[in-house]
């Protein structure tokens, strides 16, 4: 992320790249809270059946202690408890913008175990539907079934092309809540480096109003903050002007 903003390498910024991981831990929580509840919701159905596969016979005592009372109704409990978590954690990182993020991990873990790409094309399958429709509507009014067949499946048509349109708008929701995500951890990684990694004073020769990042003995970062809301800031890479070297590059 720092060499998106600065377009440097982040080897020069060594605070700014541990404010970015640390940005990150959010959605490394959810991701791993998420992938905990999809273990839970694997493990506790196959707990309750070999709970109940060795009640008739006693033992599943040795399971527990003896105060532990009721452990088939706890286990099912904890079952739609868990349920219920996996529900608002989907809802929420789908509202917060995180979607991205868990998403492409859970993605790469997944072709990771499958051997296949997991691609998602709405635009493709939504044509491709349409022409089979199409066709079979064709085929219907060439083969003179009468009017009511024909408009129950104009009918049938329209429901799903509306169900279509309906995911397309959740999904376009999902990538502005995602791209809005991604915007504020920009921007609050844009200001750490503005104003807590760079310098205002330098032995390097400094353009008023700016502030820099001495990247080696001859070449600096210059950030420029433009006004605006919210606020921006500009990256540049120039050559040190000192008292030593960079004369050359001083414009006359």
């Amino acid at each position: 992320m720092v060499n998106d903003i600065t377009g440097v390498n982040a080897d020069h910024l060594p605070y700014s790249h541990n404010f970015s991981m640390l940005l990150s831990v959010p959605t490394w929580f959810v991701t791993t809270s998420i992938l905990l509840l999809i273990l839970l919701q694997l493990i506790q159905p196959v707990y309750l059946f070999v709970l109940m596969l060795l009640r008739p016979f006693g033992l599943h005592k040795w399971w527990h202690s003896p105060d532990y009372q009721y452990p088939v109704t706890t286990g099912l409990v904890r079952f739609f408890f868990g349920l219920f978590l996996l529900y608002q954690m989907a809802v929420f990182i789908s509202s917060t913008g995180m979607s991205r993020g868990v998403n492409s991990f859970l993605r790469h873990i997944v072709e990771g175990f499958t051997g296949q790409s997991i691609q998602l094309n709405i635009a493709m399958q939504d044509d491709a539907d349409n022409a089979h429709k199409y066709t079979e509507i064709d085929a219907v009014a060439g083969s003179a079934v009468d009017d009511t067949e024909q408009a129950k499946l104009a009918e049938q048509q329209a429901e799903q092309q509306a169900e279509l349109n309906e995911l397309k708008v959740q999904l376009s929701a999902f990538e502005q809540n995602a791209d809005k995500y991604e915007r504020h951890l920009q921007n609050a990684l844009t200001y750490f480096i503005y104003e807590y990694e760079s310098d205002s004073r330098s032995r390097c020769e400094i353009t008023p109003g700016t502030r820099i990042i001495e990247l080696n003995d001859y070449e600096l970062l210059e950030i420029t903050k433009l006004e605006g809301d919210p606020a921006r800031y500009e990256f540049v890479v120039k050559p040190c002007i000192s008292a030593a070297i960079g004369h050359q590059f001083r414009s006359r």
